[in-house]
């Protein structure tokens, strides 16, 4: 088992803090009374004050005060100075004379009353600690979450530019690339309309990675209409039969829910990349199920024997970097396979509606 160096570090400095305390509050009554009556008597007494110390800061203070529940946080204090009485009560009352630790009360039933003040006043005390201390921790958590965030907003921003930097350096391959499609379609349409066809195809399916893949969010319909492009050109590689099986469900939201323009065709690609698609007993599986609040893509498709193109990984790397930044942990990812079957199921656990 590992040890976490961190943790250790911190429990180093909180016993060497309690350790400086209990000297410090303690030093004068060391030499004033015999000093086993004193550390065995310590030794009862301030594991009671620590439980209340951290109990309080991390039990009671962390779960109302940040909700502002100052309410339920005074009846819970109130209750913690009460329980650490009654305890340091049995304390003294039980415990010492079973040990033969001299009491501080020696007539102990009729100095109920000094008592009482007495435990109140020292759980007061360590209550204040402890909300100092909670205080102190929040603030120093907060400054870190701060600190981290802006440098992840300086990471995203550098990434942003160098991919603006990027798109404005190849703006002009995509103009010289429909005008050689136009060309090629032009051309060919007279020979061979199946041809041109194609062309056409690839033209608009180019045109659309390049047009929605500057945007972060689009309507499925617009989302969708790459992945009919690409499979319109598959068709032209496996022939009409592919067996390739596209299932929408909810598709009166498909102008209404909102998604990332190139995460599913980049899923719909790794099938095409990896999977066997010569089976028509085994078609691949493709459901889009559209809620209000939620999509799901499910994929299923048979496994190739051979590693055809093999696998870098990329494209599913990116496609969760794409899922993280846009939806943090609002979504589920999940890959899963057996022997000759492999899985995908991604759903947006908070999609965006927009009219």
């Amino acid at each position: 088992m590992q040890i976490d160096r961190k943790n250790v570090r911190t429990v180093s400095v909180h016993v060497s803090v309690w350790l400086v305390h209990i000297l410090i509050n303690n030093i004068l009554l060391f030499y004033n009374e015999d000093s086993d009556v004193f550390f065995r008597r310590t030794l009862f007494t301030y594991p009671l004050v620590a439980a209340l110390f951290y109990i309080n800061a991390h039990i009671v203070a962390d779960r109302f005060l940040p909700r502002h529940q100052y309410g339920r946080l005074i009846f819970w204090t109130i209750l913690l100075a009460s329980a650490y009485a009654l305890l340091r009560y049995s304390l003294f009352a039980y415990v010492f004379p079973q040990f033969n630790i001299p009491s501080a009360y020696p007539n102990f039933k009729f100095m109920f009353n000094e008592f009482t003040l007495d435990s109140l006043w020292i759980a007061s005390q360590y209550l204040l600690f402890s909300y100092g201390y909670w205080f102190a921790k929040f603030r120093i958590q907060t400054e870190r979450e701060k600190r981290r965030l802006i440098v992840s907003l300086a990471g995203l921003e550098k990434e942003r530019m160098q991919i603006e930097i990027a798109f404005l350096q190849a703006q002009i391959n995509p103009h010289f690339l429909y005008n050689t499609f136009n060309f090629l379609y032009s051309e060919a349409f007279f020979v061979s309309p199946k041809l041109a066809d194609a062309i056409l195809s690839l033209s608009t399916l180019m045109r659309s990675l390049t047009e929605t893949g500057r945007q972060s969010y689009l309507p499925m319909a617009k989302v969708l209409e790459p992945i009919q492009n690409y499979l319109k050109l598959q068709r032209y590689r496996f022939g009409e039969s592919l067996p390739f099986l596209l299932t929408i469900e909810g598709e009166e939201y498909m102008d209404y829910v909102y998604a990332p323009p190139l995460v599913f065709i980049t899923l719909v690609e790794n099938i095409f990349k990896h999977g066997d698609l010569s089976d028509p007993e085994q078609p691949v599986r493709v459901l889009f199920h559209l809620t209000e609040k939620t999509l799901t893509y499910r994929s299923e498709n048979k496994k190739r024997e051979y590693i055809g193109h093999p696998s870098t990984g990329i494209g599913m790397a990116n496609v969760q970097k794409q899922l993280h930044l846009l939806y943090q942990d609002k979504f589920l990812l999940n890959k899963s396979e057996t022997e000759d079957v492999y899985m995908v199921e991604l759903i947006i656990l908070d999609v965006s509606i927009t009219g």
